[in-house]
């Protein structure tokens, strides 16, 4: 990976664990391997717009939402909610400026926040921005390097991403601390 590349962080919040799972907030923030981290987008999505093209809302994540503490209830709460169609344009939008070919967009595991949006999108037709094979996974990598995340905050989507992209440059420094040279992904 070339580490003055811009990478994508993506986190949602849902009401399910389902790969169609209605999407509360989505938050994203751009980084290098190396350092910096930036903020890309976050906001709340409207659950009707979700519900109405066939997106899940589970009982039993309504019930673990009302169990969180008020504070993380009220900060979900206070987003402004756009239509999910309007969300990811809009998420896909502020990515201006990122090359869509080589751009890696990760999540926090490997079939849940990216599969969501996937999913998501192809319900309300639009493109997804990402090429396949630039997908990445935290988890994968805090395995391979024993590196032990340990999550921040009260279940924020931008919160969340920002504290995903930290701790994926803390584990690349860990990689490039032991002297190991990652290997460069070839073309498929």
């Amino acid at each position: 990976m070339d580490k003055n590349a811009w990478h994508v962080m993506i986190d949602l919040e849902t009401i399910g664990t389902s790969c169609i799972a209605a999407i509360m907030s989505i938050g994203a923030v751009r980084f290098k391997l190396t350092g910096k981290v930036e903020v890309l987008y976050h906001a709340g999505v409207d659950l009707h717009t979700c519900s109405a093209v066939g997106m899940d809302i589970d009982t039993n994540t309504i019930m673990w939402w009302l169990g969180q503490s008020k504070e993380n209830q009220e900060r979900l709460l206070a987003l402004k909610k756009i239509p999910l169609k309007d969300a990811l344009n809009m998420l896909f939008a502020s990515f201006n400026g990122l090359n869509k070919y080589t751009t890696c967009v990760w999540s926090h595991g490997s079939n849940f926040d990216t599969v969501i949006i996937e999913n998501a999108c192809k319900l309300v037709g639009i493109p997804i921005w990402w090429q396949y094979r630039n997908i990445r996974d935290t988890r994968t990598v805090f395995d391979v390097m024993n590196y032990k995340y340990t999550a921040k905050g009260g279940h924020d989507a931008l919160e969340d991403a920002m504290n995903q992209a930290k701790a994926v440059q803390e584990a690349y420094q860990q990689i490039m601390s032991i002297n190991v040279t990652p290997f460069k992904e070839d073309s498929m």
